[in-house]
Formats: structure tokens, C-alpha cells, sequence
């Protein structure tokens, strides 16, 4: 004999915009922050958090002092090594700012600005009159291209469109 049952599931991925709604979920879970600190990529404790381009990181200093797991950053470690000294086997620390190694000419580190919504505009075009379905991958290439470059025109700033929910909303950030 088999029985089921039905099964509530709390987790999920929620934008930053989405966690002021989950007040009374996130409180009757004993959750002691207000949520809506959650939401403004701009102020602590998201503004603390960075990405690397393929890892996460978080600011620990008010001076870019970043703090991130060793197989995120070895790649940077190791360049900085020389063949007198390898930095990944003996550490580093750097007394003074003037004796901070670089991390390498590739290095990047991202940090999140904003989150807009821009769902009705990838909409409007993907679902413009005379879009045919074969079309719809290129348009969807092309507004969010185009997208990415109008926002991307600051300086030192880089930008990408991103689907949500299998392509239900899409954020710039």
C-alpha cells in the first residue's frame, strides 16, 4: 500500500524586490532582520556582496578589502607568485596598500547597481505584430542585446539581461 501527502516547500530564489512580501513568512520562521533591508542592492548587507565573474565575494573593509574561498581566487594568488616566492604554499600579507600584489590584467570585480524589471519591453518586442515564432529566438538576441548596450554606454559599467522563471520576467542588472 502507497500513501501521499502533500508537502509545503519554503526554499526557492527570490529577487531582492520579492523579500519585503515574505515579512510575515520570514517572522514566523524567526527571521530577525527587516526584509526590506533585502531589497536595495545599494545599501548593507547586499551592497556588501561582489562576484568575480564565475565566484562570489563579499567586502569586508569599507577600503574593497574582499573576502572569498581560496578556489575562487587561487588563479589570481598564483600569478602573483614568483619563482622565488609562491604565495599559494607560504600566504601573503600585505603590510601597507603599497605592498597589495595585483590581482592580473583579467581581474574584475562586479558589483550589483541596480535590478530593473524589463519584461514589457523584451515582451513588446518578442510579441510585436509580425514576429514569427521562428523569429522569436533572434528578436529575444536582439532587444536584449540592445538592452545591454544602452545601459552598458556608462563607463566601466557592465550589464546583462536575465530570465527569470523560465523566461516569464527578464531583470536588467
Amino acid at each position: 500500500m502507497w500513501w501521499t501527502t502533500a508537502a509545503w516547500a519554503g526554499e526557492g530564489m527570490w529577487l531582492p524586490e520579492q523579500v519585503p512580501g515574505l515579512a510575515s513568512e520570514l517572522a514566523a520562521l524567526g527571521f530577525g532582520l527587516d526584509p526590506a533591508a533585502l531589497a536595495d542592492p545599494n545599501a548593507p548587507p547586499l551592497s556588501a556582496i561582489a562576484g568575480l565573474g564565475f565566484c562570489s565575494a563579499s567586502f569586508v573593509s569599507p577600503d574593497g578589502l574582499l573576502l572569498s574561498n581560496l578556489h575562487c581566487i587561487e588563479g589570481f594568488v598564483a600569478l602573483a607568485s614568483t619563482g622565488e616566492r609562491n604565495h599559494l604554499e607560504e600566504g601573503f600579507t600585505a603590510a601597507s596598500r603599497a605592498d597589495e600584489l595585483p590581482a592580473g590584467p583579467a581581474a574584475r570585480i562586479y558589483v550589483l547597481e541596480s535590478v530593473d524589471d524589463v519584461t514589457s519591453a523584451v515582451r513588446a518586442a518578442v510579441h510585436a505584430p509580425g514576429v514569427t515564432d521562428a523569429d522569436r529566438i533572434a528578436v529575444l538576441d536582439r532587444v536584449r542585446t540592445e538592452i545591454v548596450a544602452k545601459c552598458e554606454r556608462a563607463r566601466g559599467r557592465r550589464c546583462r539581461v536575465a530570465a527569470f522563471d523560465g523566461g516569464s520576467s527578464y531583470r536588467l542588472l
